[in-house]
């Protein structure tokens, strides 16, 4: 099933926000050193709390609601958690 265009952009910003009040600033600034090392699609955030969650609540927040079985929803969730990823979590 297609679903209209996620801005992923967007979406990686309400993450970061979200990540942010979850672990603190010192925390987040923390991952962002930590994941200097890290290759591909693994993310030190995972040390400080259920990152998961916090995806899941920035993208019910964006989009409305999560589906696991939506094969759109999963590009953009991986989409949007490098691009914040990348960008240091705009902090």
């Amino acid at each position: 099933m297609r679903t209209k265009r996620i801005n992923t952009h967007s979406l990686a910003k309400t993450f970061s926000a979200i990540l942010l009040a979850e672990i603190g600033e010192a925390n987040l600034r923390e991952v962002v050193k930590r994941n200097v090392g890290i290759e591909g699609s693994c993310c030190a955030s995972h040390d400080f709390c259920d990152a998961n969650m916090c995806m899941d609540e920035a993208f019910s927040k964006e989009v409305g609601y999560f589906d696991l079985q939506n094969d759109d929803h999963i590009a953009a969730c991986n989409e949007a958690w490098g691009l914040a990823k990348d960008a240091g979590f705009y902090i």
